[in-house]
Order: C-alpha cells, then structure tokens, then sequence
C-alpha cells in the first residue's frame, strides 16, 4: 500500500514540471543517456545539461516532498 501512495505522490509531483524538464529526466533516467549523450542529442553543451538536470531534480525533491505531506 505504501510503494502505491509513493508511486502517485511521484507522479503527482512529475505532473507539475514543464514538457522539457521531464524530456530531460526521460532522457537521463529511462533511455540511460549521459550527460554529454544528451548535450549531443539537444545540441547544447553538456555543462548546460549537468545545470538543468541538478536544478530539476532539485524542483523534483521539493514537489514529491510538498506531495507527501499533502497526503
């Protein structure tokens, strides 16, 4: 029951990044890309990539933190 609530309390707070931080996080967790893989991929430098992905998983914390104690 609990890795259920976790699940949508993740969801819930994934729902509340933009199109193109979740295109980030897709990318670096579900296709398993690095840093420069990426950068290659959106055509940016990678220390552009490292910045973005510190900063939304940081929002990430901060949202899944607020959805948890919201239930």
């Amino acid at each position: 029951m609990l890795r259920a609530v976790e699940l949508a309390d993740l969801h819930e707070a994934l729902e509340h990044l933009s199109e193109r931080e979740r295109r980030l996080l897709e990318m670096r967790y579900q296709e398993d890309l690095t840093q420069g893989a990426i950068a290659i991929r959106l055509g940016i430098p990678e220390g552009t990539v490292k910045v973005r992905l510190h900063r939304v998983r940081a929002k990430l914390r901060m949202l899944y933190s607020a959805a948890t104690v919201a239930t």
